[in-house]
């Protein structure tokens, strides 16, 4: 019985929660440090204008992206980490 009890605590609570977002993203700034890429950059859309900083797992779509470029991106959030999963168009200015 504790066993299940811990485990539904575990699953509602502890456990981190995946969302996965698609919208507008203007690239800010990109970085690299040897086989790691990341894009800062915010929603242009967005009232908060809260900066994000997004781990590129794949070398051509971090290359394919340009610093003060908007782009149409979905990126999956579990706990602190957010990462990219598709460059889905580059968008309309």
């Amino acid at each position: 019985m504790l066993v299940l009890v811990v485990g539904i605590i575990y699953l509602n609570y502890l456990k981190p929660k995946t969302t996965s977002t698609t919208s507008a993203f203007t690239v800010v700034q990109k970085q690299h440090e040897n086989d790691s890429y990341w894009i800062v950059g915010n929603n242009p859309n967005s009232k908060q204008k809260k900066s994000l900083k997004i781990e590129v797992k794949e070398k051509e779509q971090w290359t394919q992206l340009k610093e003060k470029k908007t782009y149409i991106l979905t990126y999956v959030e579990k706990g602190n980490d957010i990462t990219l999963t598709e460059i889905v168009s580059e968008a309309e200015e």
